[in-house]
């Protein structure tokens, strides 16, 4: 299945209904792909004053996929700068392919500035990241948790 998954990674920043803008964006661009949003809630401290948000995109990737996806990426987050209490915070958004290497990299330090997009090299791309999982059922997660494999005693 085509599928392009956006993911704030601090939902207390960047809120799901935030990024909604965006997923119908790129479903108007691309209506043969199914665009989700996916929060799965936030763990762990708030270190970043920027505003981070990923782009997964599990199929077949295209280069004119990538920068429409960037070209949007860009302008929702142009958008984002002009919304109280948002001003200024600059914007991260990184776009991972479907093996978890990133393809792209978008920076937008504040609303009049060019953004900083880049393409990491090679020795960059050895560090993968896994997709978020697709609702795994409970039953299977409860599993794994109550059964986890013990190590025998020596």
């Amino acid at each position: 299945m085509k599928k392009i998954i956006i993911e704030p990674k601090n939902p207390l920043d960047v809120k799901p209904e935030d990024v909604q803008e965006l997923a119908e964006e790129i479903r108007s661009f691309y209506p043969n792909y199914k665009v989700v949003i996916e929060g799965k809630g936030y763990s762990g401290y708030a270190v970043t004053w920027w505003e981070v948000v990923n782009i997964w995109v599990i199929a077949p990737i295209s280069g004119l996929l990538i920068e429409q996806i960037v070209k949007l990426s860009i302008k929702w987050a142009r958008q984002r700068f002009t919304k109280e209490g948002k001003e200024k915070r600059p914007k991260s958004i990184t776009i991972y392919g479907p093996k978890g290497d990133i393809l792209k990299s978008i920076v937008l330090k504040n609303v009049t500035d060019e953004p900083d997009v880049t393409t990491p090299s090679k020795e960059e791309k050895r560090y993968r990241l896994k997709p978020p999982f697709e609702n795994e059922p409970f039953f299977r997660t409860l599993w794994r948790g109550l059964f986890k494999p013990r190590r025998p005693k020596n």
